[in-house]
């Protein structure tokens, strides 16, 4: 499922927003705490499979869009908020949206790597989304603004589709999402405060890299 957002007049650089819905299996269900599939939320943290991986992900970056149209202003590029299956054991959703045509000058998958900055990747193959690229640079500044420092670069043993992006849509593609915690396992959880932040961070980077234009 794809949302567009096309401008009155393109004046910044386009943007794709992804995120995965898919999620792996509870493995022993009797073991969660609570039921795996009915959210809980405990001491600011929502407790349940696919919280963290990715659910969080894909509302912080409804969250930011929606957050620029309350103060009167929409991205001034295209920006294509994409919501794929098939991530957790293909990337065939993700390879579908490219096969559709989707580029973008830049991509942005909030997966939960706590607010760290995704540079390279060992999973089918190795990634090295380049540190001195404008994508880096912009998600950085935006990320100091709202949180005061400098965000950590993160090198993952994880595959994600980030890789497809680079690999097949020359569309240059990092990770940026909240911070969870047991993601695969039991009790996943993600911070709903880190989630909040991370929606910030990617409505200021959307301002900053898409420019804006007035609703």
């Amino acid at each position: 499922m794809v949302g567009a957002h096309r401008p009155r007049e393109q004046r910044g650089r386009s943007l794709i927003l992804n995120g995965h819905i898919d999620v792996v299996p509870v493995g022993a269900a009797e073991l969660w705490t609570d039921p795996p599939f009915e959210p809980v939320v405990r001491d600011g943290r929502m407790y349940g499979r696919g919280a963290g991986d990715m659910k969080a992900g894909i509302a912080a970056y409804i969250t930011a869009f929606r957050a620029l149209g309350r103060l009167g202003r929409r991205p001034a590029a295209p920006v294509f908020l994409q919501s794929v299956v098939e991530e957790e054991c293909t990337g065939n959703g993700a390879l579908a949206c490219l096969h559709r045509g989707f580029r973008a000058d830049a991509a942005i998958i909030p997966e939960p790597f706590a607010e760290t900055i995704l540079h390279a990747q060992v999973g089918v193959l190795w990634l090295l989304v380049d540190t001195g690229h404008p994508l880096i640079g912009v998600l950085g500044a935006a990320h100091e603004r709202v949180f005061g420092s400098a965000p950590r670069l993160l090198a993952s043993s994880a595959a994600t589709d980030a890789r497809f992006f680079n690999l097949y849509g020359s569309t240059p593609a990092t990770c940026y999402g909240p911070e969870a915690t047991d993601i695969h396992g039991i009790d996943e959880s993600v911070s709903l405060a880190s989630t909040l932040e991370v929606g910030k961070v990617l409505a200021l980077f959307i301002a900053r890299w898409c420019g804006l234009e007035r609703v």
